[in-house]
């Protein structure tokens, strides 16, 4: 990985091994604009202790918000908070791994009033007690609950646009307003299924 992050248009990973040593590794001999993301939410504030940038979230479906703030409050040098924040979140996360990733999380935003339907095949929705102990832990926290807003749309195509400011205004508000509601900024969007139909909002590295 360390000789991967050389590679101008490798810019990142997201770490899932659990092994903090390694981690550790790869962020002090990685290029220094070289993004290691935790793949965990459970390993998130324990990677940005270490010099990590951010997390890949299964529980920011649920507790965004939460997970947000906890990352503000450690950048912001308020620690006890932020691992307050992370013990609060333990158990959820825990409940959205009792069975294999995405079933459980799929199951969770359904019982709360996301429409998400069913898991895939040969993925199965959890069994009777894994359901139960999904239901039991979301009690104990605030949910993100869904927004439902209309905005207009737009007719003019969209297929071949390589520049943002080249979106019909529709769209470009449209992403201002996904900004707004998330609190966070998008970098990239898609116009279409190739890569060639990937479009730059704001540079991916700050």
């Amino acid at each position: 990985v360390i000789r991967l992050s050389q590679i101008d248009n490798i810019v990142g990973i997201k770490e899932a091994s659990g092994d903090l040593r390694q981690i550790a590794q790869i962020i002090q001999g990685a290029q220094n604009d070289f993004l290691v993301y935790s793949g965990n939410d459970g390993d998130t504030l324990p990677i940005l202790a270490i010099g990590g940038y951010g997390v890949i979230s299964v529980a920011s479906h649920l507790v965004g918000t939460q997970m947000k703030l906890m990352m503000d409050k450690f950048l912001n040098g308020e620690t006890q908070e932020a691992s307050d924040i992370h013990h609060h979140l333990l158990p959820l996360i825990n409940a959205l791994f009792v069975v294999s990733n995405p079933m459980p999380v799929k199951y969770a935003l359904n019982y709360v009033g996301f429409t998400v339907g069913k898991p895939r095949l040969p993925l199965l929705e959890p069994d009777e007690k894994s359901a139960e102990i999904i239901q039991t832990t979301l009690r104990n926290y605030k949910i993100d609950l869904p927004v439902y807003e209309e905005l207009p749309g737009w007719r003019e195509p969209t297929r071949g646009i390589r520049n943002f400011n080249q979106l019909p205004a529709e769209a470009r508000h449209y992403i201002a307003r996904l900004e707004e509601l998330l609190s966070c900024s998008v970098s990239l969007i898609t116009v279409g299924p190739s890569r060639e139909q990937v479009v730059s909002v704001r540079p991916l590295l700050p």
